[in-house]
Protein backbone atom coordinates (compact mmCIF):
# COMPACT_ATOMS: atom_id res chain seq x y z
CA UNK A 1 0.00 0.00 0.00
CA UNK A 2 1.30 3.56 -0.82
CA UNK A 3 0.90 4.66 3.05
CA UNK A 4 2.93 1.82 4.27
CA UNK A 5 6.75 2.30 5.13
CA UNK A 6 8.68 0.24 6.71
CA UNK A 7 10.50 0.10 10.10
CA UNK A 8 12.62 2.88 11.05
CA UNK A 9 12.14 4.89 8.32
CA UNK A 10 10.60 8.49 8.86
CA UNK A 11 6.71 8.34 9.19
CA UNK A 12 4.80 11.70 7.70
CA UNK A 13 1.23 12.65 8.02
CA UNK A 14 -1.01 9.58 6.58
CA UNK A 15 1.30 7.05 6.59
CA UNK A 16 1.37 3.86 9.03
CA UNK A 17 4.26 1.67 9.94
CA UNK A 18 4.66 -1.91 8.14
CA UNK A 19 4.21 -3.74 11.25
CA UNK A 20 2.40 -7.05 9.50
CA UNK A 21 5.91 -8.20 7.13
CA UNK A 22 8.52 -8.65 10.39
CA UNK A 23 5.52 -10.06 12.46
CA UNK A 24 4.68 -12.36 9.76
CA UNK A 25 7.51 -13.08 8.96
CA UNK A 26 8.65 -13.75 12.52
CA UNK A 27 5.76 -16.33 12.70
CA UNK A 28 6.84 -18.59 9.31
CA UNK A 29 10.03 -18.73 11.23
CA UNK A 30 8.55 -19.94 14.37
CA UNK A 31 6.74 -22.66 12.09
CA UNK A 32 10.45 -23.60 10.63
CA UNK A 33 9.60 -22.33 7.20
CA UNK A 34 12.17 -19.25 5.63
CA UNK A 35 10.45 -16.20 4.90
CA UNK A 36 11.47 -14.49 1.77
CA UNK A 37 10.74 -10.62 2.30
CA UNK A 38 9.62 -8.62 -0.45
CA UNK A 39 9.44 -5.01 -0.80
CA UNK A 40 6.11 -2.91 -0.39
CA UNK A 41 4.03 -3.46 -3.19
CA UNK A 42 2.55 -0.23 -3.99
CA UNK A 43 -1.19 0.13 -5.08
CA UNK A 44 -1.35 -0.23 -8.55
CA UNK A 45 -1.83 -3.43 -10.33
CA UNK A 46 1.36 -2.92 -12.55
CA UNK A 47 3.35 -3.23 -9.02
CA UNK A 48 1.26 -5.89 -7.36
CA UNK A 49 1.76 -8.15 -10.47
CA UNK A 50 5.56 -7.73 -10.29
CA UNK A 51 5.62 -8.62 -6.94
CA UNK A 52 3.40 -11.60 -6.96
CA UNK A 53 5.16 -13.01 -10.01
CA UNK A 54 8.31 -12.83 -8.05
CA UNK A 55 7.50 -14.76 -5.11
CA UNK A 56 6.19 -17.45 -6.90
CA UNK A 57 9.42 -18.81 -6.99
CA UNK A 58 8.54 -20.12 -3.21
CA UNK A 59 6.86 -22.98 -2.34
CA UNK A 60 4.06 -20.32 -0.35
CA UNK A 61 3.01 -16.62 -0.97
CA UNK A 62 1.68 -15.17 1.77
CA UNK A 63 0.50 -11.49 1.30
CA UNK A 64 -1.31 -8.92 3.20
CA UNK A 65 -3.63 -6.30 2.19
CA UNK A 66 -5.68 -5.45 -1.02
CA UNK A 67 -7.77 -8.25 -0.82
CA UNK A 68 -10.79 -6.29 0.32
CA UNK A 69 -13.37 -4.28 -1.90
CA UNK A 70 -11.67 -1.21 -1.18
CA UNK A 71 -10.86 1.36 -4.04
CA UNK A 72 -7.35 0.24 -4.10
CA UNK A 73 -7.65 -3.15 -3.26
CA UNK A 74 -6.25 -4.51 -6.62
CA UNK A 75 -4.58 -8.17 -5.15
CA UNK A 76 -8.01 -10.08 -5.85
CA UNK A 77 -8.13 -8.87 -9.47
CA UNK A 78 -4.66 -8.87 -10.19
CA UNK A 79 -4.72 -12.73 -9.36
CA UNK A 80 -7.54 -13.55 -11.49
CA UNK A 81 -6.06 -11.82 -14.23
CA UNK A 82 -2.98 -14.21 -14.12
CA UNK A 83 -5.32 -17.19 -13.92
CA UNK A 84 -5.64 -18.01 -10.41
CA UNK A 85 -7.91 -20.91 -9.45
CA UNK A 86 -9.76 -19.50 -6.33
CA UNK A 87 -10.29 -21.86 -3.63
CA UNK A 88 -12.45 -19.49 -1.10
CA UNK A 89 -13.05 -15.46 -0.72
CA UNK A 90 -14.42 -14.14 2.99
CA UNK A 91 -14.45 -16.59 5.94
CA UNK A 92 -16.96 -16.38 8.54
CA UNK A 93 -14.56 -15.27 11.33
CA UNK A 94 -13.63 -12.67 13.49
CA UNK A 95 -11.09 -11.18 12.92
CA UNK A 96 -10.01 -11.67 9.37
CA UNK A 97 -13.49 -12.37 7.60
CA UNK A 98 -11.21 -10.97 4.12
CA UNK A 99 -9.19 -14.09 3.17
CA UNK A 100 -8.12 -14.87 -0.12
CA UNK A 101 -6.89 -18.23 -0.70
CA UNK A 102 -5.85 -19.61 -4.69
CA UNK A 103 -3.74 -21.84 -6.57
CA UNK A 104 -1.40 -19.97 -8.92
CA UNK A 105 0.60 -21.82 -11.45
CA UNK A 106 0.50 -24.59 -8.53
CA UNK A 107 1.53 -22.27 -5.91
CA UNK A 108 -0.66 -21.64 -2.71
CA UNK A 109 -1.49 -18.09 -2.45
CA UNK A 110 -3.02 -16.88 0.61
CA UNK A 111 -3.82 -13.00 0.49
CA UNK A 112 -4.13 -12.35 4.29
CA UNK A 113 -6.80 -9.00 5.45
CA UNK A 114 -4.24 -5.88 5.86
CA UNK A 115 -5.63 -5.08 9.08
CA UNK A 116 -2.82 -6.52 11.96
CA UNK A 117 -4.77 -8.59 13.66
CA UNK A 118 -6.78 -10.17 11.38
CA UNK A 119 -3.71 -10.66 9.37
CA UNK A 120 -1.94 -12.44 12.63
CA UNK A 121 -4.80 -14.17 13.24
CA UNK A 122 -5.78 -15.36 9.73
CA UNK A 123 -2.02 -16.76 9.91
CA UNK A 124 -2.60 -19.02 12.45
CA UNK A 125 -5.88 -20.45 11.40
CA UNK A 126 -4.92 -21.27 7.68
CA UNK A 127 -0.94 -20.51 6.83
CA UNK A 128 0.51 -22.16 9.50
CA UNK A 129 -1.62 -25.48 9.31
CA UNK A 130 -0.35 -25.39 5.58
CA UNK A 131 2.94 -25.21 6.34
CA UNK A 132 2.62 -28.15 9.01
CA UNK A 133 1.41 -30.06 6.52
CA UNK A 134 3.99 -28.90 3.54
CA UNK A 135 6.75 -29.92 6.37
CA UNK A 136 5.70 -33.40 7.01
CA UNK A 137 4.38 -33.06 10.73
CA UNK A 138 1.49 -35.60 11.60
CA UNK A 139 -1.88 -34.17 11.48
CA UNK A 140 -2.42 -33.49 15.06
CA UNK A 141 0.38 -30.78 14.85
CA UNK A 142 -0.52 -28.84 11.75
CA UNK A 143 -3.71 -26.65 14.35
CA UNK A 144 -2.30 -24.73 17.46
CA UNK A 145 -3.16 -26.84 20.51
CA UNK A 146 -6.56 -26.66 22.01
CA UNK A 147 -8.23 -26.41 25.40
CA UNK A 148 -10.81 -26.05 27.49
CA UNK A 149 -10.40 -22.95 30.32
CA UNK A 150 -12.67 -21.13 33.00
CA UNK A 151 -13.27 -17.58 31.89
CA UNK A 152 -12.15 -14.93 34.31
CA UNK A 153 -15.16 -12.30 33.34
CA UNK A 154 -18.34 -12.12 30.92
CA UNK A 155 -17.95 -11.76 27.21
CA UNK A 156 -20.39 -12.01 24.65
CA UNK A 157 -20.10 -12.26 20.62
CA UNK A 158 -22.76 -10.18 19.30
CA UNK A 159 -22.21 -10.84 15.82
CA UNK A 160 -22.66 -14.07 12.84
CA UNK A 161 -19.43 -14.95 12.87
CA UNK A 162 -16.77 -17.11 14.67
CA UNK A 163 -14.72 -14.79 17.08
CA UNK A 164 -11.24 -15.18 18.15
CA UNK A 165 -10.35 -12.82 21.36
CA UNK A 166 -7.19 -12.65 22.20
CA UNK A 167 -6.11 -13.67 25.83
CA UNK A 168 -4.19 -14.12 28.67
CA UNK A 169 -4.21 -17.75 29.35
CA UNK A 170 -2.73 -18.72 33.22
CA UNK A 171 -2.97 -22.24 35.04
CA UNK A 172 -4.69 -21.15 38.95
CA UNK A 173 -2.96 -22.21 42.22
CA UNK A 174 -5.16 -25.65 41.67
CA UNK A 175 -3.81 -26.05 38.16
CA UNK A 176 -6.93 -24.80 36.15
CA UNK A 177 -6.24 -23.37 33.04
CA UNK A 178 -7.61 -19.59 33.18
CA UNK A 179 -8.60 -17.07 30.16
CA UNK A 180 -9.12 -13.43 30.16
CA UNK A 181 -8.81 -10.95 27.00
CA UNK A 182 -5.28 -9.60 26.94
CA UNK A 183 -7.45 -6.46 25.91
CA UNK A 184 -11.47 -5.53 26.63
CA UNK A 185 -10.76 -3.07 22.68
CA UNK A 186 -10.14 -6.13 20.81
CA UNK A 187 -10.34 -4.38 16.93
CA UNK A 188 -8.84 -5.96 14.02
CA UNK A 189 -6.61 -2.87 13.71
CA UNK A 190 -5.20 -2.52 17.48
CA UNK A 191 -2.63 -4.82 17.69
CA UNK A 192 -1.61 -3.85 20.63
CA UNK A 193 -4.68 -6.46 21.80
CA UNK A 194 -1.56 -9.17 20.82
CA UNK A 195 0.56 -7.55 23.07
CA UNK A 196 0.54 -9.99 26.02
CA UNK A 197 -1.95 -12.43 24.56
CA UNK A 198 -0.36 -16.50 24.54
CA UNK A 199 -3.93 -17.58 23.50
CA UNK A 200 -7.37 -17.11 21.65
CA UNK A 201 -10.75 -17.84 23.36
CA UNK A 202 -12.82 -18.46 20.52
CA UNK A 203 -16.86 -18.04 20.86
CA UNK A 204 -19.13 -19.07 18.05
CA UNK A 205 -21.65 -16.41 16.86
CA UNK A 206 -24.28 -14.85 19.39
CA UNK A 207 -22.48 -17.01 22.29
CA UNK A 208 -22.79 -15.16 25.86
CA UNK A 209 -20.43 -16.56 28.43
CA UNK A 210 -20.30 -15.40 31.84
CA UNK A 211 -17.36 -15.50 34.57
CA UNK A 212 -16.67 -19.21 35.60
CA UNK A 213 -17.97 -20.46 32.36
CA UNK A 214 -15.95 -22.94 30.31
CA UNK A 215 -14.18 -21.54 27.23
CA UNK A 216 -12.77 -23.34 24.17
CA UNK A 217 -9.11 -21.38 23.52
CA UNK A 218 -6.43 -21.97 21.54
CA UNK A 219 -2.51 -22.13 23.03
CA UNK A 220 -0.22 -19.78 21.06
CA UNK A 221 2.45 -18.71 23.68
CA UNK A 222 3.83 -20.49 26.74
CA UNK A 223 1.76 -20.72 29.79
CA UNK A 224 2.62 -19.62 32.89
CA UNK A 225 1.61 -20.07 36.92
CA UNK A 226 0.58 -17.78 39.47
CA UNK A 227 -0.58 -17.37 42.82
CA UNK A 228 -4.03 -16.52 42.45
CA UNK A 229 -7.17 -18.24 42.90
CA UNK A 230 -9.26 -20.02 40.29
CA UNK A 231 -12.22 -18.24 38.64
CA UNK A 232 -15.44 -18.38 39.76
CA UNK A 233 -17.14 -21.56 39.88
CA UNK A 234 -19.68 -22.06 36.58
CA UNK A 235 -23.16 -21.22 36.36
CA UNK A 236 -25.39 -23.87 35.30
Amino acid sequence: GDELVEVGEPLRAGQIINSNTPALAAMARACGAEPVILPIARDTEDAIRDSIVSALACDFVVSSGGVSVGEYDYVKKVLTDLGAEQILWRVAMKPGKPLFFCILQDTPYFGLPGNPVSSLVSFLQFVQPAIGKASGLPSANWELPTSVATMEHDIYNRGDRRSFLRARLRLSRAGHLVASTAHRAQGSHMITSMLGANGLVVLAPKQRVTAGDSVTVQLVGDLVGDSEPDAPDGHD
